[in-house]
């Protein structure tokens, strides 16, 4: 918030963009992600799955989740999202 205020008061806004992706919507995208941790490679199990489940493609190797990718991770950052961006939102309406 105070980043917002000290913002508004040195630049002049005309316009601010909040887009609003339901906190479902992003938990269904993440939380099916698995990653080659040596190559960065990334596959959904909905969308782009590896063609072994849990292996990489290239290399046969492990896939990983991510901690921030889990379930409850991406419950409770959402929600503090929300806890922090909602006075943002209602400062610059």
């Amino acid at each position: 918030m105070n980043q917002a205020e000290d913002f508004y008061r040195q630049t002049k806004i005309d316009h601010v963009l909040s887009l609003h992706v339901p906190f479902d919507e992003i938990i269904d995208r993440l939380k099916d992600r698995w990653v080659h941790l040596a190559s960065g490679r990334v596959y959904n199990r909905r969308w782009q799955p590896s063609k072994i489940e849990g292996k990489d493609d290239e290399t046969g190797e492990d896939l990983s989740q991510l901690e921030d990718d889990k379930f409850e991770i991406l419950r409770h950052r959402l929600n503090t999202f929300d806890k922090n961006t909602n006075p943002i939102i209602s400062f610059y309406k």
